[in-house]
């Protein structure tokens, strides 16, 4: 059962610019746990001012494209500091993939690949 609605500031890209817009964000009861659920579109990331797009957008200029940390902040308007939080969140999710491929069987032959 809808339970209510709130606003979340979000980073997103508009026409190759990123922008910050404002999103509602509804919540729901739980009738199985008695708590209340945020409802997040696809796009969003749970505890995340950055949509799924911009991330990738990010990672992909200081991954495949070898930006530093500084230059990707510079180019984007962004703080360093935010930009060093973007790239420890993809460390914590490639450590996380890595282990549960392992643990799934996968072993590659340098098993160093996955730290």
């Amino acid at each position: 059962m809808r339970h209510g609605v709130y606003a979340r500031y979000l980073l997103v890209i508009e026409a190759g610019e990123l922008v910050w817009i404002q999103t509602r964000i509804v919540r729901v009861s739980c009738a199985s746990c008695g708590s209340t659920h945020a409802l997040l579109p696809a796009d969003l990331v749970a505890y995340c001012q950055y949509s799924l797009d911009v991330l990738v957008f990010l990672y992909s200029q200081l991954l495949h494209a070898g930006a530093s940390v500084p230059q990707v902040a510079r180019d984007n308007g962004l703080s360093v500091w935010s930009v060093y939080l973007v790239r420890r969140r993809y460390e914590l999710f490639r450590a996380h993939a890595g282990l549960l491929l392992f643990e799934l069987g996968y072993q590659p032959d340098d098993h160093r690949r996955f730290q």
